[in-house]
């Protein structure tokens, strides 16, 4: 028996016994995606091996800022997986095995098999394996907060004593995390692992608010005295419409967003009376 590696591709493990298995780990001599690999391996080995108990995820004992670090931390393992299967599959190609072949040993459809190598293809152009090409893929497909959501980032900025800038960035990820069915409390537990548990943004009045202000459609926004621009959220048109026509009644001029459509509506000069839309 040699050391070959395809020799050790299945291994088996007698029950009743402990069982070690090694690796032997050159950082000067393994591929980066054998390296990732190898680095986090006991890890995440030690964190999903335990069994259920009855009906019970011994997972769900750990803290969600731990829960999220080994989320973190997996998911960049699979990447790396992803691209070593990337370059199985390339070698494999450029060695003229069939596509049916290939999908033989996947046990997948041909056409999968096809599909994976025009995503290698469009990844490798753009200096990326399939996972993160699919990561950015997804991230570009994102709904991203716009510049008509001025109410929020000025409100976030405020709360959190910082520039505007940064408010949007803190505000696009709760964003993101909300509309990607994220509870409030794992939104704050990744807040808080990222920014620190003392940031100001890392806490659940903060995430809720955020969330409830964006989920408002319309917003108010007018000048200030000291020229600062003032904005407020508002749930229907016609309630920011009202709003509007007050300022306008004190002689200052407002304007109307609508942040799903862009559209702006600008109340200025002497008031009238306007047709109130629902």
């Amino acid at each position: 028996m040699t050391n070959h590696w395809s020799n050790y591709l299945v291994r088996g493990f007698p029950y009743g016994e402990d069982s070690t298995v090694t690796l032997t780990v050159d950082p000067e001599k393994i591929h980066p995606n054998m390296l990732v690999f190898a680095s986090r391996a006991q890890g995440i080995f030690d964190a999903l091996s335990p069994l259920f108990v009855g009906e019970h995820d011994p997972l769900a004992d750990e803290d969600a800022s731990e829960l999220l670090r080994l989320a973190d931390h997996l998911h960049r393992v699979i990447m790396h997986l992803v691209a070593a299967e990337d370059r199985l599959l390339e070698v494999l190609t450029d060695k003229g095995t069939s596509t049916r072949t290939i999908a033989t040993a996947l046990e997948v459809a041909p056409q999968t098999v096809l599909n994976r190598i025009k995503r290698i293809a469009a990844a490798g152009a753009e200096g990326m394996n399939t996972a993160a090409w699919q990561d950015k893929k997804d991230a570009d497909d994102e709904v991203r907060i716009t510049p008509t959501h001025h109410a929020l980032i000025v409100w976030a900025a405020r709360e959190l004593g910082c520039r505007e800038q940064i408010a949007e960035s803190v505000v696009q990820v709760i964003i993101n995390k909300h509309l990607a069915k994220w509870p409030a409390t794992a939104i704050v537990a990744h807040l808080a692992d990222v920014l620190g548990a003392q940031n100001p943004a890392a806490t659940s009045n903060f995430v809720v608010d955020t969330i409830a202000r964006y989920e408002m459609r319309f917003e108010v926004s007018h000048l200030a005295d000291d020229g600062q621009t003032v904005s407020v959220p508002a749930e229907t048109k016609s309630a920011a419409r009202r709003e509007a026509r007050t300022l306008q009644e004190l002689g200052i001029e407002a304007t109307v967003h609508d942040t799903k459509t862009g559209e702006t509506e600008i109340f200025s000069g002497p008031a009238v009376d306007q047709y109130e839309e629902n």
